[in-house]
């Protein structure tokens, strides 16, 4: 209880304890396995102190503690249990019931394990079970199904697909389920790919022949020949080897360890080898019948022949080949016959010589002249030319005496005789021919005139020095890369280069000879062509002194440096990359008109411009002072030199500044507070001079208005703070005692614990600022509040509590709290 209206409230405290009425949670039921843990049944009681349980199966019980009922354990009998829990100790006891039905085991035959061939039917499969009222099936071959009936499980039906199938049997309706597993093993049927044929020479390897089978574990192999073999490994057959017998041979594959074995077939022909007899030579005159030349065959079906002269041919039949026939042109025939149809085929070779009857044609004629380094010529013979003679030269040519082809690579230039002869034969009379062939070597530029020529640096306009060549093995050159002006001539195995160049540039000139052979010769030179020197008009400019320039660049062309005059003292100028630069700081004022003149270039060029270096300008010293707001402050004047006028910047407002007669003014009434770094710029001058100063305007004081408040004798008062302005400190009166003032960073502050009762109007005064400012405020200070001491009952719920009386002093009412429902307070007298 605690009063109202006094200073301050006192307060007493009491206890009534009400006993409730005892409650216990509703009972809930379960279904578990024998031998399974329940889950635990928790029921929540109020008012009681203990519990007793009855109707509990076997194996659980129950238990109270801290206002819980708990039900527990595993239960060791099967049946239906209904139970009762009854609170004790309580007011009255309170009691609740529920269920916990136990339920026995499934069991189930184990399962069993079997072979068969993918599409046949399995042995039925029975497992007896107890306890269950159905079962599921899982892992089973497509076409196999499992089904329950009184207590039976059965596995039955015909699998479709091959593999190892492990099943799984779990019952159902039970508790718990009971499981158990088996596997169906389904083997795939045996398959093989199309056995191939193929045709080989005896002594020959076969193309290895595989075949792709399935479900098998190996093969066995009929009908192949001898060398060749047959193998089974990783689900492939392989036949392969090298037949050492002829004929046609008729194999079978067959698969084994499958279900059932797979069969396939196939043909390797093998061909015996062909033989042809050698091939025989002999000489016949053109026109007169050759022997009859034959050549038994094996194995062939015919024969092809090549290189036989005109008039005579070759046929087979009968395993024989027979050549036959008159010749009608000369020469000597290398014949080949190679048999056809056998297995491989054989060829043989033989020579009919055909020597002509008449006086032997012997004309030819080679393309003349040829370069040393051109294709070998061959001669070109007239009509009805007789082969088989020779072809010879003197020595520096290199001939074929059979061809007449010139091999030019070993031979030396120069003009030589060829020599065809055909010797006298027993047909006729020996006959020869001759013709000149020329061999040209490749052509030469020399150099003739002076070494420097070929590398001469010039000014433009002006004629070069004349070049010289001197030009072997060709009819004349022609050049490239000569300067406009510069023209080229060709006369009597010279060649010139002369004249005035009209362009400036690097020229790299290049001369070729023409009418010789290819490559033709070439050669190289360099005729650089000055230009005339330039440079970019001077530019003038206007700079304080002691201040850099703008660099100054002016673009040259055919410089190699630059002279400069009239620069003021402190600026250079440079040449570098065809570029004049112009830079630095004048350290003396006035006029300076340069000059920019080229170095080293054809001829020289020249540029003016200048550079204008004014004085500096100056200014007195910028003062500072100190004054009050709304007061004028002391006028500042600043002397300046070389200026037309000022700018100022950081006045305060009311302040402002001017310039006349070289003088700088600051006058005015400054109308904020604060402290102003105030600036003065010279205006029109080289460069501008600044100076600075201060202007501090200090603000009026003020002080926040005073604040009231009431508190209880000996309680701290809460803190009064007064912000102030401008101040550096404060008086305080009326303060009651035990309460005190202080001053510190711009706030007042009252503080303390009144020590005497009563109302105390106090004043807070500024010091140290431009103006006191002044500020009140109240403090009440109330005296104390008492009340007897609480008193503590126990009563039943609903019974009415003995009334309790509590004296007070110094309050007007009374503040209730932690009562029980249906009890109430108050205060009065």
């Amino acid at each position: 209880v605690t009063t109202t209206g006094g200073c301050p409230p006192a307060t007493t405290t009491g206890t009534i304890t009400v006993t409730p009425l005892n409650t216990i949670a509703a009972g809930t039921s379960q279904t578990v396995c024998i031998n399974s843990a329940i889950t635990n049944i928790t029921l929540a009681t109020t008012g009681a102190t203990g519990a007793t349980f009855a109707g509990l199966p076997a194996g659980v019980t129950g238990s109270w503690a801290g206002n819980v009922a708990t039900i527990s354990g595993t239960p060791t009998a099967s049946g239906t249990f209904n139970y009762t829990v009854t609170t004790t100790g309580g007011c009255p006891p309170a009691t609740t019931t529920g269920t916990i039905t136990v339920t026995p085991l499934n069991t189930i035959a184990a399962g069993t394990s079997q072979t068969v061939c993918v599409n046949s039917a399995i042995t039925t499969i029975t497992l007896a079970t107890t306890g269950a009222t159905g079962a599921t099936f899982a892992g089973l071959p497509a076409g196999v199904t499992g089904s329950w009936s009184g207590n039976v499980v059965t596995i039955s039906g015909t699998p479709t697909v091959s593999g190892p199938f492990n099943y799984t049997v779990t019952t159902t309706g039970g508790c718990p389920p009971a499981t158990t597993t088996g596997t169906i093993t389904v083997t795939p049927l045996n398959t093989i790919a199309a056995g191939t044929s193929q045709t080989v020479c005896v002594n020959s390897a076969i193309t290895t022949i595989t075949l792709a089978t399935t479900g098998a574990t190996g093969a066995t192999f009929a009908g192949l020949p001898a060398g060749v073999t047959g193998s089974w490994s990783g689900n492939v057959v392989t036949i392969s080897g090298t037949p050492t017998v002829s004929g046609p041979f008729n194999y079978t594959v067959t698969t084994t360890g499958g279900c059932p074995p797979a069969t396939t077939t196939g043909t390797i022909t093998v061909t015996p080898l062909n033989t042809i007899a050698a091939g025989t030579s002999q000489t016949v005159c053109v026109n007169s019948a050759i022997t009859t030349i034959t050549l038994a065959t094996t194995g062939a079906t015919g024969a092809t022949f090549a290189g036989l002269p005109a008039g005579v041919t070759g046929s087979w039949s009968g395993n024989v080949v027979t050549i036959s026939g008159t010749p009608t042109v000369s020469g000597p025939f290398n014949y080949t016959v190679t048999t056809t149809g056998g297995c491989p085929p054989a060829t043989t070779t033989g020579t009919i010589t055909v020597n002509p009857t008449a006086v032997p044609v012997t004309g030819f004629s080679y393309s003349t002249p040829v370069c040393i380094n051109g294709t070998n010529p061959i001669p070109t013979t007239v009509l009805g030319f007789t082969t088989g003679g020779i072809y010879s030269s003197s020595p520096g040519l290199s001939i074929n005496g059979a061809t007449g082809e010139i091999n030019l690579g070993l031979s030396t230039a120069g003009t030589y005789t060829v020599t065809y002869l055909y010797g006298a034969t027993t047909c006729g009379a020996a006959g020869s021919s001759t013709f000149d062939i020329t061999i040209t070597s490749l052509s030469l530029i020399s150099l003739t005139s002076v070494a420097t020529t070929t590398n001469q640096t010039l000014c433009i306009n002006t004629p070069v020095t004349n070049i010289t060549y001197s030009v072997t093995n060709a009819t004349g050159a022609t050049v490239s890369g000569l300067p406009a002006g510069v023209t080229e001539s060709f006369a009597a195995g010279v060649f010139t280069i002369s004249g005035t160049p009209t362009a400036s540039g690097p020229f790299n000139y290049t001369i070729t000879t023409t009418g010789s052979c290819s490559p033709a010769a070439t050669t190289t030179g360099t005729i650089t062509v000055t230009p005339l020197n330039t440079i970019a008009a001077g530019t003038s400019q206007t700079v304080c002194v002691n201040s850099a320039i703008t660099t100054i660049t002016l673009a040259t062309t055919g410089a190699t440096g630059a002279t400069f005059a009239g620069l003021p003292a402190g600026v250079t100028g440079s040449w570098s990359g065809n570029v004049v630069t112009i830079s630095g700081t004048p350290t003396v004022s006035g006029p300076f008109n340069y000059t920019v003149t080229t170095t080293g270039g054809c001829p020289p060029a020249t540029t003016t411009g200048t550079i204008t270096v004014t004085p500096l300008n100056t200014i007195a010293a910028g003062t500072s002072q100190t004054v009050c707001v709304n007061s004028a402050i002391t006028t500042i004047t600043l002397a300046t030199t070389g200026a037309t006028g000022a700018t100022f910047a950081g006045l305060p407002a009311g302040v402002t500044g001017s310039w006349s007669g070289n003088v700088v003014t600051i006058s005015g009434t400054p109308t904020v507070s604060g402290p102003f770094n105030y600036t003065v710029t010279t205006t029109g001058g080289c460069p501008p001079a600044t100076t600075t100063g201060t202007i501090t305007v200090t603000p009026l004081n003020t002080i926040a208005a005073g604040t009231s408040q009431t508190v209880c004798i000996n309680s701290a008062i809460t803190n009064i703070t007064l912000a102030t302005t401008g101040a550096t400190g404060a008086t305080f009166a009326g303060l009651p005692a035990g309460v005190t003032g202080s001053w510190a960073g711009n706030v007042a502050t009252i503080s303390g614990t009144p020590t005497a009762s009563g109302i105390f109007n106090y004043t807070v005064t500024t010091t140290g600022g431009c103006l006191p400012a002044a500020t009140t405020g109240t403090i009440t200070v109330t005296s104390l509040n008492t009340i007897a001491a609480g008193t503590s009952q126990t009563v039943c719920v609903n019974s009415p509590i003995t009334n309790i009386t509590l004296a007070t002093t110094g309050a007007t009412g009374a503040t209730f709290a932690g009562l029980p429902a249906g009890v109430t307070g108050s205060w009065a007298g």
